[in-house]
Formats: C-alpha cells, sequence, structure tokens
C-alpha cells in the first residue's frame, strides 16, 4: 500500500486496517478525501482500534482480523458538516428520545450510508456505539460520543458518557469545530442529558448541553474499516 492514505483505495485501506497494520502505515490525522453526493469531506483517521466490533459483524470472533482482537482497525471522522445544513436530532422536543431512535440515526445516517462510494459501503464495519446508560446500538455510520470527542477545557460537566475513552485524534489536541457556510457551527454528538437534549460541540469547540430535540444541528458521521 501507498504511505499516503489519500493515494489509497478504501478496499486497500480496509485491507491493511485487516492485517492490523494501520498504526504502522499512517498517522493520526491523515486524510482522505472522500465524495458523497458529488461533494468532498475531509475523511480523517481519529484513532486505531477503538471501537468494539459488534457480535453481528462478519469480522467478529475472525482471529485473524486484526489480530483477533475485536476491535474496528481504524476509526475515520468526516470532518465536515454534511450538506452544509442542519438537522433536527428529532421531529419535536419529546423527553425519553435517545440515540438509537434519533433522527439522525434511522433516516440522516441510512441516506449518507448510501450515498458513499459501493467500494467503502462494502467494507464498512459494524460496531458498538454506547451512549450514557442506554443499551449499546450496533451502527455502521454513526456519530461521535462526547466522551470520544472531550472537552476543549479540561470540564468533565458535559463528558456523561460510557463509551470508554477519548480518540487520539482530539487527546493530541486537533479542532473540534465544523463550519457551515464559512462560519463555525454547532454540530451533534450521540451523547443525551438526563432531560430533553443531546450534547453539541458549539463553535468555540466546547460540548455543549442546550440544543433540544427539535433543534437543528450539523452533522458530521464516523465509519470504522
Amino acid at each position: 500500500c501507498d504511505p499516503v492514505l489519500e493515494n489509497n483505495t478504501w478496499a486497500k485501506i480496509a485491507e491493511i486496517a485487516a492485517f492490523g497494520k494501520a498504526a504502522q502505515m499512517w498517522s493520526i490525522g491523515d486524510v482522505k478525501q472522500l465524495s458523497i453526493d458529488g461533494t468532498n469531506y475531509p475523511a480523517t483517521i481519529v484513532d486505531f482500534g477503538h471501537h468494539d466490533l459488534d457480535s453481528t459483524d462478519t469480522k467478529y470472533g475472525d482471529a485473524e482480523y486484526n489480530s483477533g482482537s475485536n476491535k474496528a482497525g481504524i476509526t475515520f471522522w468526516v470532518a465536515g458538516i454534511y450538506k452544509n445544513t442542519k438537522y433536527a436530532m428529532y421531529g419535536s422536543d419529546t423527553a425519553g428520545i435517545t440515540w438509537q431512535t434519533s433522527t439522525v440515526r434511522t433516516s440522516v445516517m441510512p441516506t449518507i450510508k448510501n450515498q458513499l462510494p459501493t467500494e467503502l459501503q462494502a467494507v464498512l464495519r459494524t460496531v458498538r456505539t454506547p451512549q450514557n446508560t442506554r443499551d449499546d446500538t450496533a451502527d455502521q455510520l454513526f456519530l461521535l460520543s462526547s466522551i470520544e470527542i472531550g472537552s476543549k477545557n479540561g470540564s468533565t460537566n458535559y463528558v456523561k458518557d460510557k463509551t470508554g475513552s477519548m480518540l487520539d485524534y482530539f487527546v493530541a489536541g486537533n479542532e473540534r469545530r465544523l463550519k457551515r457556510n464559512n462560519a463555525y457551527d454547532d454540530w451533534w454528538t450521540r451523547t443525551t442529558n438526563s432531560t430533553n437534549s443531546f450534547v453539541t460541540v458549539d463553535e468555540t469547540g466546547n460540548l455543549y448541553y442546550g440544543i433540544t430535540y427539535g433543534t437543528s444541528g450539523g452533522v458530521a458521521p464516523a465509519f470504522c474499516l
């Protein structure tokens, strides 16, 4: 494979991830341009071996995949707001809505997945995406959680998730902010609080609870190979 991530096909990147050699070939922060419905987005490596494979994934229990770790080889984050627009996490401010039942997960994510290159769709891993005290969910395309992103100012007030740990990309201090129409704007995480709102990353790069279900926010999906 090519040591420059951009020069590899998605199939080749997935092959290296399956051999457990991705971290030896590429680095946190490396980018491959990803075309989604005719627009290019920076698909950025944010960690290696971070997300647990779901038991339904074809590589789960496979001793030859990533050294039998049952961990996805690479986690990518699409570091751009999809369609340069905003989406409601749910249609109304109804308490009790979770990531599992949200409109973003059940409608927006499938739409984005169907717009990915066929070659990439074929190699996506199904991983566990826990949030708060809710049951884990199995996803191929998902939002990051509050603890995976971490709070820019070190506060743990908005890091109330059971996912486990920050992604190495954010541990290294890389940019959390995303632009919409050339200005920094809020984007969703999959983490809820105890009432009727989800955590967002605000225009300053900090985690924020003040966005309720019916309010719109940007969508920046992640996926694993």
